[in-house]
């Protein structure tokens, strides 16, 4: 929580480059903890990590408490969130892993970027509801 509270302060203060600096990489390390309490495998891919949450498997409950389709939320998630890039592109638009592999540009570090971000932990929220 620590983290998402001085995610939550740089946005505040309009210091998106910290933000999302602290945020993106935290969202992932939320969903491998969230594997970690459902026992799932330890060495997870991305597009791993992003259908676990939304397995109705694991959570039946999720489709009770999204405000989104779970499955656009794993589209969303694999498709945007943990994009691909191109480390020889100058033009990467901003994902967990060209902010984690520094690529992503300066000009990504904004306020839409920011606001994604907690958007993201919102919709986790959702999913999360009814977990032990």
């Amino acid at each position: 929580m620590d983290f998402i509270s001085k995610a939550a302060e740089r946005y505040q203060e309009n210091d998106h480059l910290s933000c999302i600096s602290v945020l993106f990489p935290r969202i992932e390390g939320i969903l491998r903890e969230f594997q970690s309490i459902q026992e799932q495998p330890e060495k997870a891919s991305q597009k791993d990590l992003a259908g676990t949450v939304l397995s109705p498997s694991i959570n039946p409950q999720n489709n009770q408490f999204s405000l989104l389709l779970p499955l656009r939320f794993n589209q969303y998630l694999s498709e945007v969130y943990f994009a691909n890039f191109d480390p020889l592109k100058k033009d990467n638009t901003l994902s967990r892993n060209t902010v984690g592999h520094g690529v992503a540009t300066k000009e990504n570090f904004d306020l839409k970027g920011s606001t994604l971000g907690f958007l993201i932990l919102d919709q986790l929220s959702y999913y999360f509801c009814g977990i032990s």
